[in-house]
C-alpha cells in the first residue's frame, strides 16, 4: 500500500491538498516451489513463477531474513525468481 500528499497552490493562496492511498494487487504464485533431493556440498535451485514480472521477492527460512550472499544466490527475470543454496548442508533442511 503507498501513500502520497500532492500539495500545488495555483492561485497563491491556500495551498491545495490531495491524499491518494493505492493499494497494489499482490503477486502470486502461478508454479510453486517444489521439494528438491540433493547430495551435501551440491547447489540446489528453488524455482517459482509468480503473477506479476518484477514483483518484489523475500526470501526466508523460517523467520529469518535470507541476504545474498556466497551461500544464498537470488535470481529474478520477469515473473520468475529462483534462490540457489550453494554448498548444501543438513542444516540447510
Amino acid at each position: 500500500q503507498s501513500v502520497c500528499t500532492v500539495s500545488t497552490s495555483s492561485d497563491g493562496g491556500c495551498p491545495f491538498v490531495s491524499l491518494c492511498v493505492v493499494t497494489a494487487i499482490p503477486a502470486l504464485f502461478e508454479q510453486k516451489l517444489r521439494n528438491q533431493e540433493a547430495e551435501e556440498g551440491s547447489t540446489v535451485t528453488l524455482h517459482a513463477e509468480l503473477s506479476k514480472h518484477n514483483a518484489p521477492v523475500k526470501w526466508k527460512k523460517g523467520s529469518v531474513l535470507l541476504q545474498a550472499s556466497n551461500k544464498y544466490e537470488m535470481k529474478q527475470m520477469g515473473s520468475a525468481v529462483e534462490l540457489l543454496i550453494h554448498d548444501l548442508q543438513l542444516k540447510d533442511a
